[in-house]
């Protein structure tokens, strides 16, 4: 979907400093990858949901991560074979949080 940065297999998803999507990137062709969530001027926080969709337009949580401070956190996908794969702030406070994804 939107430009996708790779280094070293690690992919930046983007910033989200609102209650928004980040891009999705296709992860078809692996079945273990970790998204890490990156938080800092956060004094209240966000809950960040990693989503799957078959067809990038209707996406299911796979997973969720609750910010409540600055820091960085991890969610681990195995074992599922996902298409299209994003990270939506879906409920928003305060803070700058950025999703990268290594597969």
């Amino acid at each position: 979907m939107g430009q996708e940065t790779v280094i070293n297999n690690i992919i930046s998803l983007g910033l989200m400093d609102a209650a928004e999507a980040t891009p999705s990137i296709d992860c078809s062709e692996v079945r273990e990858f970790s998204v890490y969530i990156i938080s800092d001027t956060v004094s209240t926080g966000a809950v960040i949901k990693i989503e799957s969709s078959p067809d990038d337009s209707n996406f299911a949580e796979i997973g969720t991560v609750t910010v409540s401070g600055d820091g960085t956190q991890v969610v681990a996908i195995s074992g599922e074979i996902h298409k299209w794969v994003r990270a939506r702030a879906s409920s928003y406070t305060d803070g700058n949080h950025t999703a990268k994804l290594l597969k």
